[in-house]
């Protein structure tokens, strides 16, 4: 059977193998089985048979399952408004990004990130005590969160991290320096905090 890479949140893709065969392509929506749940999810592509599996796709989602997945949609944006009201209350600093309510809805998951380490914990405990659920906060690197959210970079352009930079590269100061832009700031930082990656693309002329 193949082993299909299933989109449960853009912030979450896990690589999962249906339990019996059945007919899936791409961009279908399927019912999966992990080892904390049920969730929904999209078919994004197949994989290669050395993948390791992750998630049980046991259905693929008839017309009563894709109208409980918009209701859920609904309901995510009532409980991210409470997240972020939460945050902005007790003055942690992170910035909040989105929320996903599992399929089975017992889990509710928040994603956030910060430029800087946060203890989450006693939060996350906090926050589910008042929303009554089982509550996570995942903390996402910068740049992998703008990669997936999208956007256009000071160039005019759609950011490299979501189109063809697969790898964002580690972009040093030493090459803000070789390219006169350290009193430049704010033209060499992207939307992530981060300084562009494109940075990095012309770091070998200016050293030659």
């Amino acid at each position: 059977m193949s082993k299909v890479l299933v989109e449960v949140h853009k912030f979450y893709e896990i690589p999962c193998q249906p339990v019996e065969e059945m007919a899936i392509k791409e961009n279908d929506f399927v019912l999966v089985k992990l080892k904390f749940g049920e969730d929904f999810g999209r078919v994004k592509n197949f994989l290669e048979d050395e993948e390791e599996v992750i998630g049980v796709i046991f259905k693929k989602a008839d017309k009563n399952d894709i109208l409980k997945y918009y209701e859920l949609k609904e309901k995510e944006n009532f409980y991210y408004q409470k997240f972020v009201n939460f945050v902005f209350d007790k003055g942690i600093n992170i910035f909040p990004l989105a929320c996903h309510y599992s399929f089975d809805e017992k889990r509710l998951v928040f994603y956030a990130i910060s430029n800087k380490k946060v203890d989450l914990l006693s939060a996350q405990k906090e926050l589910g005590k008042i929303l009554n659920k089982k509550t996570f906060i995942i903390l996402l690197p910068p740049r992998a969160a703008m990669s997936k959210i999208g956007g256009y970079g000071p160039c005019g352009r759609k950011f490299c991290c979501a189109t063809f930079l697969k790898e964002p590269p580690h972009v040093k100061l030493r090459t803000v320096r070789l390219q006169g832009l350290e009193e430049k700031k704010e033209k060499i930082t992207g939307f992530c905090g981060r300084l562009l990656c494109c940075l990095e693309f012309e770091r070998e002329r200016y050293e030659r």
